[in-house]
């Protein structure tokens, strides 16, 4: 696997926090920026070589905490594909989006997540 097409299949595969709409090589990926600023889910395109293409950042709506989750559940596809859901870990919260046939999102609700992070001793 060349340049791209090692990059792409290394994010879809390995980095937490990046969910894959399908199993196979082609379909969706996204991932959140988990920004202090205003957080955004950023959907690509990956073609059967594992090269991505940006489709185009979606607001959650909440923020984000501005470092690195450590979370592989951050962002979760729900109902085959269907539901985008999205942790919004700088204001507590849970966006949802429906998933698009072609890939792009549409927010429908932002949830109170009702708790915050607790770190074990």
């Amino acid at each position: 696997m060349g340049g791209v097409a090692a990059l792409g299949a290394a994010i879809a595969s390995s980095v937490p926090g990046v969910v894959t709409a399908h199993e196979s090589a082609a379909g969706f990926v996204y991932t959140e920026t988990n920004a202090s600023g205003g957080n955004t889910v950023v959907a690509y395109t990956r073609a059967g070589d594992g090269s991505l293409t940006v489709i185009g950042s979606f607001a959650s709506g909440g923020l984000g905490s501005g470092g690195g989750l450590g979370s592989q559940g951050a962002v979760t596809l729900a109902g085959d594909g269907r539901w985008l859901l999205a942790v919004n870990a700088g204001s507590n919260d849970i966006s949802t989006f429906r998933v698009r046939g072609d890939g792009r999102l549409v927010r429908t609700d932002r949830t109170d997540a009702a708790g915050t992070d607790i770190q074990s001793a």
